[in-house]
């Protein structure tokens, strides 16, 4: 009977029926009982979900170690232009 019904479930998933596991089963007495377990996993699936989501929220906001690299970058990048021009400015003096 079990695994009738796991096979009945297995292939209405397949098929992309939308079906309660008491449907399934084919037995009202077991309704309340399957109805209580669906409510659980709801729930759980959905703080599971919200928990998901603050994570990837809290993945994608830039870390401290690439904020002060970013800004590394950005001096070093003026780092070399002010000596290049610094370089020029100096070949400029030395020429009569």
């Amino acid at each position: 009977m079990i695994r009738r019904t796991f096979l009945v479930l297995f292939l209405l998933l397949l098929l992309g029926a939308p079906l309660s596991m008491a449907q399934a089963m084919g037995g009202d007495g077991l309704q309340p009982a399957v109805t209580e377990v669906e409510t659980t996993i709801n729930n759980e699936l959905h703080r599971i979900r919200r928990e998901l989501t603050l994570l990837r929220m809290e993945q994608e906001k830039p870390k401290m170690t690439e904020v002060i690299g970013g800004i590394g970058y950005i001096l070093g990048i003026f780092g070399v232009a002010a000596y290049f021009l610094a370089r020029r400015d100096r070949e400029r003096s030395v020429l009569p």
